[in-house]
């Protein structure tokens, strides 16, 4: 399970690596934000059924799972740089299984945010 997590974040920060020109650091925290908040669009999507049974609080609770999570990840990442292993591990992808991972990455992020926005209309 976590190597497909991993995946994902690699998938977004070889993204940030190839389209920008910041440092492998910042990549790698845009990355982490990127995969916080698809992670989030599955999260809420999950609680949508439970919403009527769910207490009401205050709009700005709702940073406090954005926080945790974005804490989570950043400490799983970046702790001993592991962002760098993740790379290392990924690199040596051939362009057929680059050109693949991509289009599923793409897919698992289009259908996250179509699921929470077509089951919270429901």
């Amino acid at each position: 399970m976590l190597n497909i997590y991993n995946y994902i974040f690699y998938r977004f920060y070889f993204q940030y690596c190839k389209t920008t020109n910041r440092t492998k650091s910042s990549s790698a925290y845009f990355a982490v934000v990127s995969l916080t908040w698809v992670v989030l669009f599955n999260i809420f999507t999950i609680l949508i059924p439970f919403r009527n049974k769910i207490p009401v609080y205050p709009d700005w609770a709702a940073i406090i799972p954005v926080v945790i999570l974005l804490l989570l990840n950043s400490y799983w990442f970046f702790r001993k740089e592991k962002y760098l292993e993740i790379e290392k591990k990924y690199a040596n992808e051939n362009p057929k299984q680059r050109e693949r991972g991509g289009v599923l990455t793409v897919i698992y992020v289009v259908l996250s945010f179509l699921s929470l926005i077509i089951l919270g209309c429901l």
